[in-house]
């Protein structure tokens, strides 16, 4: 789920491949950190695909935003792969490059707006719960998906036609794992998307422990096994919004002056947030 920046000099020859040049020459990064960033991609969809399978045949209660938000990860993985085999030597067409890209950029909407609607579809789910209301229509379930991917189609199309009047600013990046554009503007629009929907989660979750505070007389209560709602599900809650968050900080890292071996560890680190968050979801089930 990442806003990945940084800096290549552009070079597109007229059969529109990229020629994967690195500012510094010498300075990029080893090529055993694409290996690891593609395996760790690889183990996120697995592990995922695991995780959704466990929760379906064991028939846990999941909200349906629950499935939609850990899908947003295989999506993650594919388009972080797309150069998969045309990481070192072989130069990506300019077509793979801008889908690449927009994709990636894209992908921050999806997985901030959909991290949103499940902290949203809580908060309801918890008012309805204690106000004895009617459980909100289909409609309502239909709208926590048509959001995020309204939002990620609208983003995506956006960005894809930046890229094409914008040529010059699609680039393998200074790592050659992935391709991304070399201006800020489709960076700095998603990561705004990404912030308002970040303030929009923290307020929620805040509203929640709140109101879970009040009604269970106490915060030791409140984290009882025979609480109104388990833990498991309130940690569940908080695990979905890491992830979103960390892709803003560490993209917001990469506009400092790094190198590509920095710039390397913090795709890393993005990267292996999904497999953290996923991994945890995976052990509080198995404690249900």
């Amino acid at each position: 789920m990442p806003i990945l920046l940084g800096l290549m000099e552009r070079s597109i020859i007229p059969s529109s491949t990229l020629r994967i040049e690195p500012l510094g020459g010498q300075d990029a990064a080893p090529f055993r950190f694409v290996v690891i960033h593609d395996v760790i991609y690889c183990l996120n969809i697995i592990l995922v695909l695991t995780v959704i399978l466990t929760a379906w045949l064991a028939k846990l209660q999941r909200s349906s935003t629950w499935y939609g938000a850990a899908s947003t990860v295989i999506t993650s993985a594919v388009a972080n792969m797309l150069l998969l085999g045309r990481q070192s030597g072989v130069s990506p067409s300019f077509g793979l490059c801008l889908t690449q890209a927009a994709l990636i950029y894209s992908i921050v909407v999806l997985d901030s707006f959909y991290a949103l609607t499940f902290i949203l579809e809580a908060y309801v789910t918890i008012q309805v719960t204690l106000l004895a209301a009617r459980a909100p229509s289909r409609y309502v379930t239909l709208l926590y998906h048509a959001l995020p991917w309204t939002s990620f189609s609208g983003a995506l199309v956006g960005i894809f036609i930046y890229g094409l009047n914008n040529d010059s600013t699609i680039q393998v990046s200074t790592t050659g794992m992935y391709c991304h554009m070399t201006s800020t503007a489709p960076g700095g629009i998603v990561a705004g998307v990404g912030i308002i929907c970040m303030i929009g989660i923290a307020t929620l979750e805040a509203l929640i422990i709140m109101t879970l505070r009040r009604i269970s007389g106490s915060w030791k209560a409140l984290f009882r096994n025979d609480a109104c709602i388990a833990p498991g599900s309130m940690i569940r809650v908080i695990l979905f919004s890491i992830a979103p968050l960390l892709a803003i900080v560490v993209s917001a890292a990469q506009f400092a002056e790094t190198t590509a071996k920095q710039n390397a560890y913090l795709e890393i680190l993005l990267a292996s947030s999904d497999f953290i968050v996923m991994h945890m979801q995976a052990l509080i089930d198995e404690r249900i």
